[in-house]
């Protein structure tokens, strides 16, 4: 594995699915030589229903996820901070690295136009856009609909130590105390960033 060729892949993951895990093995699939890391939303607004995790909570089972099917050797995780006072494009650059052969992987036209604008702003990027067809099972929101019924249709959607730790008693009475939710990806794009980290403008 060449080490200098790095790959994120961007996403919300709430929580992170068997679909989700097709879409690394495609990835590593087609650039065996890269590095990857998995970089998953960590929202530090308020929380609702469509994205009732915490970054540290979907990383667990991201990782959770990636161990049991054998991916954890190839394929890390890391937490991108989503603070309402940051615009997405800034929460993305302090994750990024500033080096050639960076590949930036997502199905989020929003997170794309970010990443486009850090292209735009001087930032080396090869952007991959992931086709997701919002239809094909299994579908995070799915998940999140039949852990709020209290069924266990969400079980195959996930691995198996994934379902163990979705199973404990605080995620269905945190996802039932949370309000349905409007805004899928809450966190605001400005189009207006700094490679350095300044504040939002």
């Amino acid at each position: 594995m060449d080490k200098s060729h790095q790959g994120f892949y961007f996403g919300r993951f709430q929580p992170f699915s068997t679909k989700h895990l097709d879409i690394v093995r495609q990835i590593i699939g087609e650039n065996p030589d890269m590095k990857l890391s998995v970089c998953v939303a960590g929202w530090t607004g308020e929380r609702d229903r469509n994205n009732f995790l915490f970054g540290e909570e979907v990383a667990h089972i991201t990782r959770l996820s990636l161990l049991d099917v054998g991916l954890d050797n190839r394929a890390g995780v890391l937490v991108v901070e989503l603070r309402p006072e940051w615009s997405l494009e800034e929460s993305i650059a302090r994750v990024l690295p500033k080096t050639e052969n960076i590949s930036a992987f997502s199905g989020s036209d929003k997170t794309l136009g970010a990443l486009e604008m850090l292209t735009s702003a001087g930032l080396s990027l090869r952007i991959v856009r992931l086709e997701d067809d919002d239809v094909t099972p299994p579908r995070s929101r799915e998940i999140r609909e039949s852990l709020l019924k209290g069924n266990g249709d969400w079980m195959s959607a996930v691995t198996d130590s994934t379902a163990q730790y979705l199973s404990q008693l605080w995620v269905r009475t945190r996802i039932m105390s949370l309000p349905e939710g409007g805004t899928k990806r809450p966190w605001a794009s400005e189009g207006n960033i700094s490679l350095q980290g300044s504040e939002r403008r």
